[in-house]
Formats: C-alpha cells, structure tokens, sequence
C-alpha cells in the first residue's frame, strides 16, 4: 500500500473512478442465462491494481527496509499502479478494457461493463476486477478462463454463487435460480453486535 492521501489532483492523478456494471444489468444477465440455459460462472482478478499502467509521472519514497544503501535520499518512478494510489482503479479498467476489446468483443452501449462475442457466443460483466462470464457450452467456458489467465493472474471461482452481495443458487434441472442475502445481512448483524459491545459502559474498579 503506497500514501494515496498525500497525492494532489491535477499533479499525481486525474480520473480515479472504475465503472462497473449497473445492478439491473446484473440482475437481467442472471435472468438471461436461466432462460437460455447458459454457463454463468465468476473468475477473480488477483492483485488487479498492479496491472494499471500509470499515465502521470508520480514518484514514490523507497519502502522501509528496501531502501538502497548509499542512495536512501533516491525515489522510484512508478511504471504500474500500486494499491493505495488514488488512480490504480481507473489505470487498471483502461489496461483490462483494451484486452478484451482485443479479442473481438463488443462493449455494449447499454452499460459499458458488458462486453458481448456472438461466435462464440460470450458475455463478460466486468465488477472492478471480478468477471461474470457467460457461455454456452463448457468448451468455449474453458478457453476464455485461459485467455484470461495468460495475461493475468486469476482465481476461477467456478459456477457464480456469491456477487454484489447478493447469494445466487442456481438449479439447472428445473432452470431457476434463486438470490437472496443471507450472507449479507448475517455480516451486518455481526458489525451491529460488535459495535454494540464497544458502546456498553465499561465497570469502574
């Protein structure tokens, strides 16, 4: 993590946004896939940031530990994003867009996320550095996952069950697919006890 706090707008970072798709998009592709019988999988972009190619010259302190003996008054010029720089979401969408839109994927004009293939048939929602891919068949499922993990270190989390807080069970026999957020709404009870607990009186001795 670098000292993002310490940047200055218009010096070390302009845009520092990453779009991502919109709920209903989400909600329509779960939808799409249900009634089409297609693959809806999920794959995570491990360490996502340090792929971002920085477009302003920015400069960072050597680390504790790491600086050169002799040359401690040195500073590194960044060549990649880093996590803590304002600017490391947006530097990161701009590497991962242009990688898609190199394999003959169309970004939707709907909502900028979504990137469509017709031959073969893929869809690709894009969550900052969570994938929602879609397919029909497990072949073509297989070869995008390797796509995707030449150019970048990835985790396949398989058969898509968890995003955007929300639960997905999907039953292929009968074509349904089930949300809720359980998950979600157990975690926001575990933070209320905890803040709870923090705010009793403490006993005087």
């Amino acid at each position: 993590m670098v000292r993002g706090f310490q940047q200055v707008h218009g010096l070390d970072y302009e845009e520092t946004f990453a779009p991502v798709v919109k709920f209903n998009t989400f909600r329509t592709l779960l939808a799409f896939a249900i009634q089409n019988d297609l693959l809806l999988h999920q794959m995570d972009v491990v360490t996502a940031f340090l792929n971002g190619i920085i477009d302003q010259e920015t400069y960072m302190e050597q680390p504790d530990g790491y600086a050169v003996r002799g040359q401690e008054s040195k500073v590194y010029k960044l060549k990649r994003s880093l996590h803590g720089q304002k600017q490391s979401p947006c530097c990161w969408n701009q590497v991962f867009d242009t990688i898609l839109l190199s394999i003959d994927v169309t970004q939707s004009e709907a909502d900028p996320c979504v990137y469509i293939k017709c031959n073969p048939f893929v869809i690709i929602a894009v969550y900052v550095d969570d994938l929602l891919v879609l397919t029909e068949t497990q072949h073509v499922m297989d070869e995008i996952k390797v796509i995707r993990c030449e150019r970048f270190k990835m985790k396949d989390i398989g058969q898509l069950h968890y995003c955007l807080g929300i639960s997905i069970v999907q039953i292929k026999e009968n074509s349904t697919v089930y949300i809720h957020q359980n998950q979600y709404i157990e975690n926001m009870l575990k933070i209320c006890r905890i803040q709870k607990l923090c705010q009793r009186p403490r006993m005087s001795t």
